[in-house]
């Protein structure tokens, strides 16, 4: 269990990392989103973000990007509720402003991100060690009862 809840932070901080990735790209290079995509796919520090690599799968020649991302994010095996919200809908809004409007949206959600992420945090530390040590427990009772 200790392990599931530092799995969701560490995956967390990617898409916070995934985010000023994509602001960087946008801001100083003027890349189109699916040019992004295919960057951060490249990219071996987001190779556990599974939704990446569906997307880079795709053919894009005849769809929306925003229709596979969202596909991409929903089937997902990394992405809790919570992370697939705010990804489901942070790839809506790609490319549907200006460079100043993208750069704005980007910070809310990479906020948004960071408030999950200290969510995830506190609850790594709190719940974490309570199961450790119920863990523990359980362990010292099963040798106990063995002997």
């Amino acid at each position: 269990m200790s392990e599931e809840l530092l799995k969701r932070v560490k995956t967390v901080e990617m898409l916070i990392n995934l985010t000023e990735d994509f602001s960087n790209m946008i801001r100083y290079q003027a890349m189109t989103i699916a040019d992004i995509i295919s960057i951060a796919g490249e990219n071996p520090e987001y190779e556990p973000l599974d939704f990446i690599a569906y997307i880079n799968k795709e053919d894009k020649t005849d769809r929306n990007i925003h229709d596979i991302w969202s596909e991409s994010v929903e089937k997902s095996s990394v992405l809790g509720k919570k992370e697939a919200e705010i990804m489901l809908s942070f790839g809506n809004m790609l490319g549907t402003s200006d460079i100043s409007g993208q750069l704005s949206s980007i910070e809310i959600y990479k906020k948004r991100l960071e408030n999950l992420l200290a969510e995830f945090r506190n609850d790594y530390q709190q719940k974490g060690r309570m199961y450790r040590s119920v863990g523990m427990l359980l362990g010292i009772m099963a040798g106990i009862m063995l002997l």
